[in-house]
């Protein structure tokens, strides 16, 4: 079985440091204990300059205490849509999970922007 979510338009934002990234999740918290792995799509526009960013989750076992983002894609900074390879997320079942964007600068130092949309297929045990 297979659902879909998807996020609203949302903007990201970066710090102005290449190596710290923001996170901005826009899905969840949705129960997990029953999640088997996803298939993550993310559309990147209106970029304000220097930015990448990756589709990441995070969990829980609480819904209340969140682990770091882990990424789901790799960084990138091309405008429009980009179709990631399943992920097998069974290793990291929790009770919860919560879908969204880490943000960083490419080059650059300035505080960058952009809007994005991420739609998660997920498949369940």
């Amino acid at each position: 079985m297979a659902i879909e979510l998807r996020s609203q338009p949302t903007p990201v934002n970066t710090l102005g440091s290449t190596s710290t990234a923001i996170a901005t999740y826009l899905i969840g918290p949705i129960e997990g204990s029953k999640i088997k792995g996803c298939k993550p799509s993310m559309c990147f526009d209106d970029g304000s300059g220097d930015l990448e960013v990756a589709a990441i989750y995070s969990t829980s076992d609480d819904g209340i205490t969140w682990g770091a983002g882990t990424a789901l894609t790799s960084y990138g900074s091309t405008a429009g849509w980009t179709y990631a390879s399943d992920v097998d997320l069974s290793s990291a079942a929790k009770a919860y999970f919560k879908f969204g964007f880490a943000a960083r600068n490419k080059t650059a130092t300035a505080i960058e922007c952009a809007r994005c949309v991420l739609i998660v297929e997920l498949t369940f045990t």
